[in-house]
C-alpha cells in the first residue's frame, strides 16, 4: 500500500443536519467544530453540508453549503433535500465525505463517483432512537439505508467501544473497517469560570445548590428520571435548583409533570450559546445525565473540564471516562439510587478534574481522525 499524506486530501465535506450560525450546545456540532478547527490549521479545506441560511458569513468552517434553508428541519426533510440537490453538487477529487449518520451517505453513493471516499461517524446506537421515536416504516427504511451505507462506506468511526461492539454484533462484515475514536473537547474554549462570577451571571443565589442538565430535551435523554431524583434530593436540600438548558420535543411534557406533582425550582433556560456553557458548569454543583443510550457524550467531558462532578447512567463510554474521578458516580435507572449519588456528588469537595480529562483534548482526537483520512485515501 502506498503511503498517504495530508496533501492527498483536498477537501473534507461534513454532512450533518446543523446550522453553523446557531452556535448550539449540541455534541455533534461541537465535535465538527473542533475537528474542522484542527484540519483547517493543517491546510485542509472543510465544508459543512448543513441547514439554514447560507448567505450569512460564518467563520467556523472553510465553506458552508445549505441543503435546506430551514434552521431546524427534521432529519427526513434534510435527507430528502440531499437526494434532490446532491446530484447537482460538485465535489472535488481527493475529497472525503464525512457524514454523522449512515443514512445521510446514501445520496452520495447514488449520485457521485466511486472515487470519492466516504466515512461515517456513529455517535451512538441511532437505530434504537429511530425505533423508539418513529413509525415502523420509517424504522425499516432507516435500517435498509444503514446497512447499505455500512457496505459501501470506506471506513466507520465509532465514538466508543460499546458503540463499535454493538454494530459489529449486528453487522459482522464491518469489523475490518471500523475504528474507535472518542469525542474530544476544546480546552481553549471550555475554561472554568470564577464561582461567584458564574453564579451572578445566571442569577443564582450564592447559597443555592444547583443540579444541572445541558443538552437536548428528548425522549432518549430520560429527563423524567432526573426530575424524580431531584425531587428526592430536594427533600434533603431545600435550597436546591434543577437547571435544564437546551430544547426538544419533551419540554412541555416535563413541564406538565412539574405542574401536576407541584415540583418547585426546576428552571428551563432554553438553549444557550456555546460560549456561556463554561460559566453554567462553574455555577453548578453537579451535572446529572440520565440518558438511555449515548455514544461518547462531549458534555460529560466539558463538565469535568470545568471541575464539575458528574452523576450518570451507564451509557456509551461514560463509565470508562468517569473511572478515575473521585466524587463522580454511575447510577442505576432508579430515582432513589440516582438521588443518593447526586447527594454524594454535591457534598464532594476539592475536586480538580481538569488535569485528568486532558487526554480528551480535541487535538489528540483530531490527529487520530486525520490518520483515518490518510489511510482511506491511500487505499
Amino acid at each position: 500500500m502506498k503511503q498517504a499524506n495530508s496533501e492527498m486530501i483536498n477537501k473534507i465535506y461534513f454532512v450533518e443536519n446543523e446550522n453553523p450560525l446557531r452556535n448550539s450546545t449540541g455534541g455533534i456540532m461541537s465535535y465538527l467544530i473542533a475537528l474542522s478547527k484542527y484540519l483547517i490549521h493543517k491546510g485542509i479545506e472543510c465544508t459543512l453540508i448543513g441547514t439554514g441560511k447560507d448567505n450569512i458569513e460564518q467563520n467556523v468552517f472553510s465553506n458552508f453549503y445549505s441543503i435546506i434553508k430551514l434552521s431546524n428541519p427534521n432529519n427526513f426533510k434534510f435527507l430528502l433535500s440531499l437526494l434532490i440537490k446532491i446530484p447537482f453538487f460538485k465535489i472535488d477529487k481527493f475529497s472525503i465525505i464525512h457524514s454523522q449518520r449512515p443514512d445521510m451517505l446514501v445520496p452520495f453513493f447514488l449520485f457521485k463517483s466511486k472515487r470519492i471516499k466516504t466515512i461515517v461517524t456513529l455517535h451512538g446506537r441511532h437505530n434504537i432512537s429511530i425505533k423508539d421515536n418513529k413509525s415502523k416504516w420509517q424504522y425499516l427504511i432507516y435500517i435498509i439505508m444503514q446497512k447499505y451505507s455500512f457496505k459501501k462506506a470506506d471506513h466507520i468511526i465509532a465514538v466508543s467501544k460499546q458503540t463499535m461492539d454493538y454494530y459489529v454484533n449486528l453487522y459482522p462484515f464491518i469489523k475490518d473497517k471500523i475504528s474507535v475514536i472518542p469525542t474530544g473537547i476544546d480546552f481553549l474554549t471550555i475554561i472554568p469560570v470564577d464561582f461567584f462570577i458564574a453564579k451572578k451571571k445566571f442569577g443564582i443565589p450564592l447559597d443555592t445548590k444547583v443540579i444541572l442538565y445541558l443538552g437536548r430535551i428528548d425522549y432518549e435523554k430520560n429527563l423524567t428520571l432526573l426530575i424524580d431524583a431531584y425531587k428526592n434530593v430536594k427533600e434533603k436540600i431545600t435550597d436546591l435548583w434543577l437547571i435544564i438548558a437546551g430544547f426538544g420535543a419533551e419540554e412541555e411534557k416535563l413541564k406538565q409533570k412539574l405542574r401536576i406533582e407541584k415540583i418547585k425550582d426546576v428552571i428551563f433556560i432554553g438553549e444557550i450559546d456555546h460560549s456561556e456553557i463554561s460559566a453554567l458548569f462553574s455555577a453548578s454543583n453537579v451535572f446529572g445525565f440520565t440518558s438511555l443510550y449515548e455514544g461518547s457524550p462531549i458534555v460529560i467531558k466539558e463538565a469535568l473540564a470545568c471541575n464539575l462532578p458528574v452523576v450518570s447512567t451507564d451509557v456509551g463510554d461514560v463509565k470508562e471516562v468517569l473511572a478515575d474521578f473521585e466524587g463522580c458516580y454511575i447510577s442505576d435507572y432508579n430515582a432513589n439510587h440516582f438521588a443518593e449519588k447526586l447527594l454524594s456528588a454535591i457534598k464532594f469537595k476539592n475536586n480538580n478534574y481538569r488535569e485528568k480529562i486532558i487526554k480528551y483534548n480535541y487535538i489528540n482526537i483530531a490527529e487520530e481522525t486525520l490518520k483515518i483520512y490518510k489511510r482511506v485515501c491511500a487505499e
